[in-house]
């Protein structure tokens, strides 16, 4: 019995720990040919008072055809965020140029132009899962960015 009591203890801890946050969605954005969906979002740390701000981008990942893959990249600082966005504005020119161009955050997120001129490849830089956004929604997408005033 005192294990039991011990067990049912321990798993609410647990689920108690996970529960002290809360996202609470400020904006999204939708892509469907490429099942990308980005979302800015506050997070409630109730446990402390308070929040912080974040981009979470998820996407299906290219890589695989056969089964359904997500992949994600996070952008949780206004230093990331607007180096993200600069990177989308550098490389949209780029596109049509059919050469190869690579950008690379450590950790965070890679976007690359191949010399094939289909789109921007956006890669999570841990997984090396990835999706490909054409002229047109990469330009749609960077201006849902813009709209997005980081910690507000």
């Amino acid at each position: 019995m005192k294990k039991l009591l011990f067990l049912l203890l321990s798993v609410f801890f647990v689920l108690s720990l996970n529960s002290q946050t809360k996202n609470e969605s400020i904006s999204k954005y939708k892509i469907n040919s490429t099942k990308l969906t980005a979302e800015y979002r506050r997070v409630v740390n109730f446990e402390t008072n308070d929040s912080t701000y974040e981009v979470f981008i998820i996407f299906r990942n290219f890589k695989y055809s056969s089964i359904m893959d997500f992949q994600y990249i996070v952008l949780r600082n206004n230093d990331d965020f607007e180096v993200f966005k600069k990177d989308i504005k550098t490389a949209l020119p780029e596109i049509d140029s059919k050469q190869k161009i690579h950008w690379n955050r450590d950790g965070l997120y890679s976007l690359y132009i191949s010399d094939l001129g289909k789109g921007l490849n956006m890669y999570n830089e841990n997984s090396l899962g990835y999706t490909v956004l054409n002229k047109k929604n990469a330009e749609t997408f960077l201006a849902w960015l813009e709209t997005i005033h980081f910690g507000e």
